[in-house]
């Protein structure tokens, strides 16, 4: 027996035909499987999916105390006029006070003649002998908001007399009849000059500031006429009046009349600069 053959027992079974394999089946089967796997990876490559991450940052509160500036805050308010009304002084006596008596309860006197009023005025004629031209003196009164008050006496109806009672020359000179102005060389006509563009106005002034202190005297009920610019005896006895009601005195401390000028304390109180 050979030893080199197989015993039936130990020899494998046979599986069918064997088949040789050359060298180029060989390469051939190799890069085969190269491609196979190129390809995997290629597949592999296209299906990969590419993920980018959005991260957001909140940064901490901050532990350092701020502190604000302070706001100045400006509120305009809507501006605001206070209007003072005008006051109207008497321009008439009420009825049942235009007589010997209510004057009475004034002066203390009785009335030598009776009484007659024209307007806010009245003149008690004393010591009367003849006509009213020859009176020694005249009592003046003027109604006011308190009733009857003495303006004092005055020697003849002339303006440098008369003007220092206030009461306007036309309504003084009514009551004794026909007047003479030749009798009163003192009332000729002022000579008008340019007002000062500042400081007190007086007699014989021109320009727009007498206007304003005449219309200023006018609205009190003052003053009987037109605000003519011109600073005449009108606008004297006017001005005179108004420093009656309100207390400036009209004689200096000499006792002479200042009353042809309106200072800048009468100028503030009519509101005429």
């Amino acid at each position: 027996m050979n030893p080199f053959r197989s015993s039936p027992e130990t020899r494998r079974p046979s599986v069918g035909p064997r088949r040789r394999l050359g060298v180029g089946a060989l390469v051939a089967t190799a890069l085969g499987a190269v491609a196979l796997t190129s390809c995997g990876a290629a597949a592999s490559a296209r299906h990969a999916v590419t993920t980018t991450a959005i991260v957001t940052t909140t940064p901490a509160p901050s532990t350092t105390a701020t502190t604000a500036a302070p706001t100045t805050v400006t509120t305009e308010l809507p501006a605001t006029t206070t209007t003072v009304p005008i006051h109207r002084y008497p321009t008439s006596v009420p009825a049942g006070h235009c007589t010997a008596a209510a004057i009475k309860a004034v002066s203390g006197v009785t009335p030598a003649t009776d009484i007659a009023c024209k307007g806010p005025w009245t003149i008690d004629q004393q010591d009367c002998t003849q006509t009213i031209q020859l009176c020694e003196t005249y009592e003046v009164y003027r109604w006011t908001d308190a009733g009857w008050t003495s303006r004092g006496q005055v020697q003849n109806y002339c303006q440098s007399s008369i003007s220092v009672s206030g009461i306007p020359p036309a309504i003084a000179r009514a009551w004794g009849g026909p007047f003479d102005p030749a009798s009163c060389p003192d009332d000729a006509t002022p000579r008008l000059l340019p007002e000062p563009p500042t400081g007190p106005l007086s007699y014989g002034d021109q320009g727009p500031r007498v206007q304003a202190l005449q219309q200023a005297l006018i609205d009190r009920g003052l003053l009987a006429d037109v605000a003519d610019g011109q600073f005449g005896p009108n606008t004297e006895a006017a001005l005179i009046d108004f420093k009656y009601l309100v207390g400036i005195p009209v004689t200096s401390a000499q006792g002479q009349v200042n009353s042809d000028q309106a200072g800048p304390d009468v100028l503030a109180l009519l509101g005429v600069g």
